[in-house]
């Protein structure tokens, strides 16, 4: 039994080697080389285009004023509700009373000033009439003329004390009056800093709270002496507003990603850049009726540049390396090759190619990740819809030219 199957197993072997010589005696197979990749590919996009520069900003009150007491007293009310808005003074009424100060201490102080004047006026009208007399005595040779002059400078004395006391009048009234504190313009009010019932104005103006009036609201910037050149250059003018008719309107985008509905114009700019950071800071005005922007809010500004038929491909098709933005494109005979590209901003996802594109090339849109320079690709061309308008162009860190 065992034997046999000793047997059975040599002749498996012997039929398994006797089959692999039989397969080396056959033909080698030969190696063929995988299909070129297939690539997507499209002309450059050519129409018309609003560039933009774009600044970053932050947005500040169009007047902000710190409401302080001016006479140390006891506050006694508040007379506004805090974050509401207040009425500032017009030609027929006076401002909003937001708060007051106990009075009876100024009104102590002006009744006594008062005295005091009505005291030197009679002293005043005294030395007239003792003048007078002397004077009379004189023409009769019952008084010396150094008696004369002597009542002269006692005149010139009470007219004196007159003047003293008025102004010591006048400052009591003044001082009665801070103790009702109005608003000094219209906008909304903060918070107040203080509770009825502690002592305010004692050794410096308490600050009681603060106006700030925001229609219209201005958006701060720094512009680069580059970007000022370019802006210069381009606009023919100042970033400031000349006239209504030549500015620009600006277009502001919060930090959401939003435009604001309305637009804004510069109207002012520093006669100078700044020696130590080497900008130039500009404001644009915003309308703000609604309220809807707030002081210290950081804005991006976008200014039109430039408008008119600009070449663009697809964002996904540019590439960048330390020698710059290139593109890949497909020659006639379906052989990649490398464009270095000259670039700007994006509009809508579409890059903007200032220069190295022919309108004619065909640029790869998909399948770079399969393509490389000098490689044979298959290209099959992409569907082309027509580009939706251009719009203000979104926050893009990775711009490298074009985007201030």
């Amino acid at each position: 039994m065992i034997q046999l199957k000793q047997s059975v197993t040599a002749k498996l072997l012997l039929a398994m080697g006797v089959a692999c010589v039989l397969a080396s005696c056959e033909e080698p197979t030969s190696f063929e080389p995988p299909p070129p990749p297939t690539v997507t590919v499209a002309t450059p996009l050519v129409q018309e285009v609003t560039t933009f520069q774009e600044f970053t900003g932050q947005l500040a009150a169009d007047k902000s004023i710190d409401v302080r007491a001016r006479v140390q007293g006891f506050l006694r009310t508040v007379e506004f509700e805090d974050g509401f808005v207040v009425t500032g003074p017009t030609e027929s009424e006076e401002g909003q009373v937001l708060f007051t100060i106990e009075p009876e201490p100024f009104e102590a102080r002006l009744s006594a000033a008062k005295a005091e004047l009505a005291q030197a006026v009679a002293s005043r009208d005294l030395a007239s009439v003792r003048r007078d007399r002397t004077k009379q005595a004189l023409e009769q040779a019952a008084a010396s003329e150094i008696e004369v002059i002597e009542r002269e400078a006692e005149v010139a004395v009470a007219e004196a004390a007159v003047l003293a006391a008025q102004a010591q009048v006048d400052t009591a009234e003044i001082e009665l009056e801070y103790t009702t504190i109005r608003a000094p313009i219209s906008g909304r009010a903060s918070r107040s800093m203080v509770d009825p019932g502690n002592l305010v104005g004692g050794g410096e103006p308490t600050l009681l709270t603060t106006i700030v009036q925001d229609d219209p609201i201005y958006a701060y910037i720094e512009i680069s002496e580059r970007d000022l050149l370019e802006f210069v250059e381009d606009a023919g003018h100042r970033p400031e507003r000349p006239s209504d008719e030549e500015a620009k309107p600006v277009t502001l985008v919060t930090a959401d990603g939003e435009e604001y509905s309305h637009r804004g114009r510069f109207d002012f700019a520093e006669t100078g850049l700044d020696a130590t950071t080497g900008t130039l800071t500009a404001r644009a005005a915003f309308p703000n009726a609604d309220g809807s922007l707030f002081p210290g809010m950081f804005v991006r500004l976008l200014v039109p540049d430039i408008t008119g038929e600009q070449t663009l491909v697809p964002e996904v098709a540019v590439q960048r390396d330390l020698a710059g933005s290139y593109v890949l494109v497909v020659n006639a005979s379906n052989t990649v090759e490398r464009r270095s590209i000259e670039t700007a901003q994006v509009v809508d996802g579409n890059r903007i190619v200032l220069s190295g594109l022919a309108h004619t090339d065909r640029v790869i849109v998909n399948g770079v990740q399969r393509a490389f320079p000098g490689a044979t690709v298959t290209p099959q061309t992409a569907s082309s819809a027509p580009a939706s308008p251009p719009q203000p162009p979104a926050s893009d860190s990775d711009d490298e030219e074009g985007t201030p």
